[in-house]
């Protein structure tokens, strides 16, 4: 999974040492962590008050860490709040460096992170990621907090494996989490993630209509274009895409939840979103949106 899209503003943030950061997520014990089909060796560092765990592979600079530990514990706080309780079990979040990440037998090209039920991963190896640590820190948490809203998306049940239909609907709900997450954690704003919905390139002309989306993969142009559809939703909100999530959870097929959640059809809702496409107004809407609440 890819994202964020790139932003035309960056923040150079000080980052914390290696010693503050591992006091802020608890003591660091050595050894080897089982991953998926792997071995690979890894510092285990719980962090404090959550369910999660990071595996730390040997050799990944506290610079790499600092912004995952960000993202996940303000997408943790975030949907804690919204869910009323944390995510059910324990989560392994790996920080990868030389392994990278290969949870899922399908992803877009080579993927920053990647998520499922009970675990996540961040490839600090990929270029991508490197170049965000030292441009745009925040878009690198976002990174992070998108990746555990997917986490959040498996608990409700709405992420199943590799059938994630629709996709835009699923990743630009965990994009829009992972931004709220963060701007709820200080750490962004909402200028900032509207700058990456229009920088990222959801208003390229070249891209396919949105419900070729629900199946089609894509890259940061893509991933823009479905936050942006994420936001356009009627009465958009976190707790409207959660219900939507839990919904569709219990084994409503996500079209019906998706009438009941946003009050009207797929349909309509494609046909009202091309054509403010095609008129410039999703743009306008979107980029300049006022400050949400």
């Amino acid at each position: 999974m890819r994202y964020p899209p790139r932003s035309r503003r960056t923040k150079i943030r000080r980052r914390a040492t290696f010693a503050g950061a591992l006091a802020a997520v608890g003591l660091i014990t050595a050894g080897f962590s089982i991953f998926g089909d792997q071995r690979f060796e890894a510092r285990s560092a719980p962090l404090a008050g959550t369910p999660v765990t990071l595996r730390v592979e040997h050799g990944v600079a506290p610079s790499e860490v600092t912004p995952v530990r960000v993202g996940i514990l303000a997408a943790h706080r975030y949907a804690r709040r919204l869910l009323g309780r944390p995510v059910r079990g324990p989560v392994d979040a790996r920080v990868s460096g030389r392994s990278g990440c290969r949870l899922l037998s399908h992803t877009d090209g080579i993927p920053v992170g990647e998520a499922e039920r009970g675990r996540l991963c961040i490839d600090t190896g990929n270029l991508r990621w490197q170049w965000l640590v030292q441009t745009d820190p925040t878009a690198a948490s976002v990174i992070a907090a998108h990746e555990y809203a997917h986490v959040v998306q498996a608990d409700l049940g709405c992420l199943r494996g590799g059938a994630q239909e629709p996709r835009w609907l699923i990743e630009g709900m965990a994009s829009d989490i992972g931004w709220r997450a963060v701007i709820a954690d200080r750490r962004a704003t909402w200028t900032e993630l509207r700058d990456s919905i229009a920088d990222g390139g959801a208003f390229d002309v070249n891209l396919w209509p949105l419900r070729r989306y629900e199946t089609a993969g894509g890259r940061d142009a893509e991933y823009a274009l479905w936050l942006g559809a994420t936001r356009a939703l009627p009465g958009s909100s976190a707790e409207r895409l959660l219900r939507w999530c839990r919904t569709t959870g219990t084994g409503v097929p996500w079209r019906v939840a998706f009438r009941r959640t946003f009050g009207l059809t797929t349909a309509d809702f494609y046909a009202r979103f091309e054509r403010a496409r095609l008129d410039g107004m999703l743009s306008r809407r979107l980029v300049l949106r006022g400050e949400e609440r």
